[in-house]
């Protein structure tokens, strides 16, 4: 007969191993957040001709008609932030779709949501992280090479995706149809 009772949620959720796997997605989730937050803004401002010189800074001496054309086409009706103009401005051109849209909505809340309030997914049993959004962000945006060489994943979605191929092949589930940005 074991006397040891059964660990409350609570307990569970604040194990040490417990919370070095909530810490470690928070990590990872940071960084792929990071990387399509830098990927979307860089791609779409290089396509109005701005050279990117350090980090988060741009020469557009070149070309200064395509800085005003940036601020005109893709800030003036940004909701938050350049972020948020530069994926509608996207969108209104076909580069992504709606659904993609929202995947980033998703992601960036989640992320947001991991890093201010990283406590409450320690101590609440009832705050989860979402993996999943790990991978549909990883079969659906491009990576790069150590390079720097763009590398895309397949369109096609989780199905097509080599990070999902096996996990559903094991579950014996689909994937759910994302593609892959049509940036340059």
């Amino acid at each position: 007969m074991n006397d040891a009772a059964e660990p409350t949620p609570r307990e569970r959720r604040t194990d040490p191993e417990a919370i070095s796997r909530t810490l470690a997605f928070a990590g990872l989730l940071q960084m792929v957040n990071q990387y399509i937050s830098e990927f979307v803004l860089d791609r779409l401002k290089e396509e109005f001709g701005g050279v990117k010189t350090g980090w988060k800074k741009w020469d557009w001496s070149h070309i200064p008609e395509g800085k005003t054309r940036w601020k005109q086409e893709v800030l003036a009706d940004a909701e938050k932030s350049e972020f948020s103009g530069s994926v509608r401005w996207l969108v209104e051109h076909g580069a992504l779709t709606s659904e993609q849209a929202a995947s980033l909505g998703r992601i960036g809340d989640h992320r947001n949501d991991l890093t201010h309030e990283m406590w409450r997914f320690i101590l609440d049993p009832e705050a989860n992280v979402d993996p999943s959004l790990f991978s549909e962000a990883m079969c659906q945006w491009p990576i790069r090479t150590a390079r720097r060489r763009p590398a895309e994943l397949p369109a096609g979605g989780h199905e097509h995706c080599p990070l999902m191929a096996n996990r559903s092949a094991h579950q014996g589930v689909g994937g759910v149809g994302h593609g892959v940005v049509g940036l340059g």
